[in-house]
């Protein structure tokens, strides 16, 4: 997925600027990983995931969650499918 972000915004414990990115899902590892480049190379994280059932839309989708001032990525949804990954590392630990 190449998706134009308008804001900054966590993967997992990493907080990346607002720019353009690729997304990638290797749904064939073990454990399954979602990482976020942006297009220039600069900014990365990896983190781990788990299938979920989505709401099935037309276009691939990523969901972010809003929590206090900050955007947490929370899911990536396939196009034309109910498919969807979820990330385990949603919330920094404490």
């Amino acid at each position: 997925v190449e998706a134009n972000i308008p804001f900054d915004f966590k993967v997992g414990t990493v907080v990346l600027p607002a720019g353009q990115y690729d997304v990638t899902y290797d749904g064939e590892a073990i454990p399954s990983a979602l990482v976020v480049r942006s297009r220039d190379g600069r900014h990365e994280a990896l983190v781990l995931t788990e299938p979920v059932d989505a709401k099935a839309s037309k276009n691939a989708r990523l969901v972010f969650e809003k929590e206090g001032g900050s955007y947490l990525l929370h899911e990536d949804v396939a196009p034309d499918t109910r498919l969807g990954i979820e990330l385990l590392e949603k919330h920094p630990k404490a």
